[in-house]
């Protein structure tokens, strides 16, 4: 069993809400701060973080947690009409593709 070092666990949590903090202090949701500072001491730029199988696995139901909230936070009304530029660009994005490809 791989060893969970609780320093990593300390960064991610302390950088998140720091993140937080700072996005609605900007006047944007908390969970844009969060994302970002993930990003941040991520293996994507600075690379802060060791990765363990526990951290991926924290990874993993952050991202199940993150989609139930978006899903609790949709405006169906707003969906309805954005439906119809939105569908028209979801089959841009897979007919271009698909006929330069083929």
């Amino acid at each position: 069993m791989e060893e969970f070092n609780i320093f990593n666990l300390l960064i991610i949590l302390t950088g998140a809400w720091v993140g937080g903090a700072a996005a609605k202090k900007l006047g944007y949701p908390a969970i844009l701060g969060e994302l970002v500072i993930g990003i941040i001491l991520g293996p994507a730029i600075l690379g802060l973080l060791e990765t363990s199988e526990m951290i991926n696995v924290l990874a993993e139901v952050g991202i199940i947690l993150l989609m139930v909230y978006i899903g609790m936070e949709i405006n169906f009304r707003d969906l309805g009409k954005a439906s119809w530029p939105g569908l028209l660009a979801a089959i841009g994005g897979f007919v271009v593709p698909f006929a330069l490809g083929y």
